[in-house]
């Protein structure tokens, strides 16, 4: 996923791996900034020490509502 382009509307997002309690997994779901994202593709570096996921907003992806775990940001960086 490291050079894939992203599709229109949709984002990437890098995340340190410390910062969350498991990995993260399309299905997902992912809020920052008052928006809730379906994770649809994650990868990370060798070391596993930063995630790098993409991800559609719910309304763009509705067929994956409500599944996986949810990730919310928790502060500002």
């Amino acid at each position: 996923m490291a050079n894939q382009l992203v599709a229109a509307g949709d984002r990437r997002v890098s995340i340190v791996a410390t910062a969350l309690k498991t990995d993260p997994s399309p299905g997902d779901t992912l809020t920052a900034d008052g928006q809730t994202w379906t994770v649809i593709a994650v990868s990370s570096d060798p070391a596993k020490a930063v995630w790098v996921v993409a991800g559609s907003l719910m309304d763009a992806a509705p067929a994956q509502h409500g599944l996986g775990r949810r990730y919310r940001q928790t502060a500002n960086t």
